[in-house]
């Protein structure tokens, strides 16, 4: 919201204020801004006349002028504008002078005559183009004859005043007009409101007479109507232009510049319409599926049944609180003008504007209107019609009201509003808040009873009055205490505990932590999901490329994962741990999940910056430490079996004794055409499982033996049955395996493959011998070859 110093001096006093120091006192309130600025920024400019125009002699397209600035001396002045002309006032930029764009006047030859400043156009002042016509771009100003001479040309234009940016939150509709910012600003400085001038005089029949009003649907709340004859169209005033410039919005003349003016100065949108192009019986109501409607930008919209329609009782005229119809909008032919000021649901308008347009006035809309000002807006632009288009204001108004306002109060006490805001105030300080906040009550012993207005659509319960306290008074004045809380022995959640260790343990094993969004594409939504789930879609929302909840996070690290290689930033090896969403039996469910991605290299040392590549068994290894952390030894499993999304022979189910956990693999090379592993884990279901008590045994004081075998086995042979061979064949004495190669090449059949395990043997009584050893493992071989059909390697 754009605010204009002189605009809203109409409303408070603020002539002598510090306007920066309105926006910076702004801030305290809550109410950001953007930008503090001026219409236009050029400085040293002054009106001129122009005393003679001669061709340049050595140009056809410059002209040589003799200009009086009203200081006594006549100036020189090059200009190449084709309007310039002898006897114009017009806006000369001095020697000296600064434009937009830091830009400085000097003293110049231009094609040997000497120039002594600039005639300046609109354009050359900083204005939009949009403010511009095509005139002001190609020509210079010329100003009315009686401009005063040598008068700061800026303020004499208007374009010296100044304008506040605010960036408002959502809640506060109220701000969006210069009557609503009088109230907030007029808080700071304890400041009567002043309301506009609306009352005028009104002539003719009574509009009831030749007209009628019926509203059929019951989101149109309020509707009045009011009708001005013998409008003259034209320019509008210039206090006017330069109010709707500095409000962002672009001067088209008189009538419709009112219609936006009020708007501005009130926050109720009007709509006029050209009354002629009207039968003499308004009706409202919802549109019919498939209806269609011209607007006034000429394009052919088709409506649906949520679509608000003002109709002439047989073709919609205008898509209500959202744009005018094309074959009743106010031309330059215009003379007689039917004022609409109405109020409307906001869903159905927002739901409307979301497929055609979002403008001013629908923004307002969406935001509710206050009811006390609908008839205050109607009447002001009868007031402004007849002062500035010469209309004719006709007695009387059509109108519909249902809207049903039951007076609202809110009671709270001084004890509730000093807890809560940490404050130490007393009766006098709150009553001085609401006071100023033009906020009517009454006080009960320790008690508030506040009245709130209807511009205060904000203002619901209590806490709501507790913030408007504490923003009058200041939290500037909150005292700072630091809270002091006891901690007992396991308040922390089982479920915390457990996020907490599995983030600090993949910490320690040099993963980095990311957080994503929740949100993902339509595409994204079944990406590495292996049991078909309902999804859960949001109703409206911002963009399509995150219009679902997810139910995994791997395509969500999978986009960080593309963002950082796209940016040569190879070794990712992050993780997330967040939740996923599913709808099940009509209930939404919520699963707490880790997931990992690992690519490029991993750094497996980093004393001695050893780093190695990152394959399927390094990440299976990351999956394990992590379990064994859990104090799940020995309980999980990895069942290979073919995944969504997952290359076809590099991926498994992790499972804890018969329970399916998650999966492990490597991306399918559709999604990623370099070697990407991830694997996910459904920590609510390791969570639920009970861990057993972690046992201790003594270190064993006798040496180990180290043997190494190699299998020739199947290539569709898991290594897992081949462990649990040898770990049912090795007994007590066996107490490490480890797969250490694994190979399959031109020395052996195509459809086999060679995996070598390191085999650790000890006793914790005695120094084992190698015969005792070599038992062992000749069982061990014999074991593996006559259950699953493998040969020993022998080279």
């Amino acid at each position: 919201m754009k605010v204009s110093k002189s605009f809203l001096n109409d409303y408070i006093d603020i002539k002598d204020k510090d306007f920066s120091e309105v926006a910076s006192k702004m801030v305290f309130l809550g109410n950001e801004f953007d930008s503090l600025s001026k219409i236009s920024t050029a400085t040293d400019l002054v009106i001129g006349y122009v005393l003679e125009r001669k061709d340049h002699p050595d140009s056809n397209k410059l002209n040589v002028c003799k200009v009086d600035i009203g200081d006594g001396n006549t100036y020189q002045i090059v200009c190449g504008a084709p309007n310039v002309d002898s006897g114009q006032k017009v806006i000369v930029a001095k020697v000296g002078a600064t434009l937009p764009g830091n830009i400085v006047i000097k003293k110049s030859e231009i094609r040997g005559v000497e120039s002594n400043g600039m005639i300046c156009s609109l354009a050359e002042l900083g204005l939009e183009n949009k403010y511009l016509t095509k005139a002001d771009v190609d020509g210079i100003h010329e100003l009315p004859a009686d401009a005063p001479l040598g008068v700061d040309a800026i303020a004499y234009l208007g374009y010296d005043d100044e304008v506040i940016d605010f960036d408002l939150t959502s809640n506060r509709g109220d701000l969006l007009s210069m009557i609503g910012m009088a109230y907030e600003i007029g808080a700071l400085y304890d400041l009567e409101v002043k309301y506009p001038e609306t009352e005028v005089e009104v002539v003719g029949e009574d509009i009831n007479n030749n007209y009628k009003l019926d509203v059929e649907t019951e989101n149109c709340l309020v509707y009045l109507a009011s009708l001005v004859k013998n409008v003259k169209i034209g320019e509008s005033p210039k206090f006017i232009k330069n109010r709707l410039m500095a409000s962002g919005i672009r001067p088209i003349n008189n009538v419709v510049d009112i219609s936006n003016y009020i708007m501005l100065e009130t926050g109720q949108p009007l709509h006029f319409f050209d009354a002629d192009k009207l039968r003499n019986h308004i009706l409202v109501r919802m549109a019919k599926d498939g209806e269609e409607i011209v607007t006034i930008d000429k394009k052919n919209r088709t409506l649906t049944n949520t679509d608000i329609v003002i109709t002439d009782t047989k073709n919609p005229v205008a898509l209500a609180g959202v744009m005018g119809g094309y074959d009743s909008e106010v031309t330059v032919n215009t003379t007689n003008i039917m004022i609409e000021a109405a109020i409307f649901n906001p869903t159905n308008i927002r739901n409307t504007a979301k497929k055609t347009l979002r403008s001013e006035a629908s923004s307002r809309y969406e935001k509710g209107i206050n009811s006390d000002i609908t008839l205050v807006a109607l009447k002001r632009a009868g007031y402004l019609l007849n002062k500035y288009a010469n209309g004719s204001v006709v007695k009387g108004i059509l109108k519909h009201d249902s809207l049903k306002v039951e007076p609202k109060k809110i009671e709270i006490t001084l004890d509730r509003i000093n807890t809560i805001l940490g404050m130490n105030l007393n009766i006098n300080d709150v009553e001085l808040s609401f006071r100023k906040l033009k906020l009517d009550h009454i006080v009960e012993g320790n008690k508030f009873i506040v009245s709130i207005p209807n511009r205060r659509l904000d203002l619901t319960i209590p806490e709501d009055l507790i913030e408007e306290v504490g923003r009058i008074v200041g939290y500037d004045k909150v005292v700072g205490i630091l809270p002091t809380s006891t901690v007992k022995k396991g308040s922390i959640s089982p479920k915390m505990q457990l996020v907490k260790g599995v983030r600090k343990r993949l910490e320690a094993l040099g993963l980095k932590q990311v957080i994503t969004y929740s949100l993902i594409s339509n595409e994204e939504s079944t990406l590495f999901v292996n049991e078909e789930k309902e999804l859960v879609k949001l109703l409206d929302p911002n963009s399509e490329d995150k219009s679902i909840m997810r139910n995994s996070l791997i395509p969500s690290l999978l986009n960080v994962y593309n963002y950082n290689n796209a940016r040569s930033i190879k070794d990712i090896n992050i993780f997330e741990i967040g939740s996923r969403y599913y709808k099940e039996n009509d209930n939404y469910v919520e699963v707490n999940t880790l997931s990992v991605l690992m690519s490029g290299t991993y750094m497996e040392n980093i004393w001695q910056n050893k780093k190695i590549e990152v394959d399927f068994y390094l990440v299976k290894g990351i999956v394990e430490n992590l379990l064994n952390f859990l104090g799940l030894n020995n309980r999980y499993s990895f069942e290979v079996a073919p995944l969504k999304d997952m290359h076809p022979s590099r991926s498994a189910i992790i499972k804890i004794g018969l329970e399916e956990v998650g999966f492990i693999g490597e991306v399918h090379p559709n999604l990623s055409k370099k070697p990407v592993y991830v694997f996910e884990l459904n920590l609510d279901k390791i969570m639920d499982i009970k861990i057993r008590n972690i046992k201790f045994k003594e270190l064993t004081k006798y040496p180990s033996i180290h043997k190494d075998v190699a299998f020739v086995v199947d290539k569709q042979l898991n290594s897992a049955d081949i462990i649990n061979v040898i770990k049912r064949s090795g007994g007590r004495l066996l107490t490490e395996i480890d797969v250490f190669d694994v190979y399959a090449g031109s020395n052996l059949n195509p459809n086999k493959k060679s995996i070598a395990y390191s085999l650790v043997f000890s006793d914790p009584n005695k120094t084992l011998t190698d015969e005792e050893v070599n038992v062992v493992i000749n069982k061990i071989i014999t074991d593996v070859e006559t259950k699953l059909g493998a040969k020993l390697r022998d080279n």
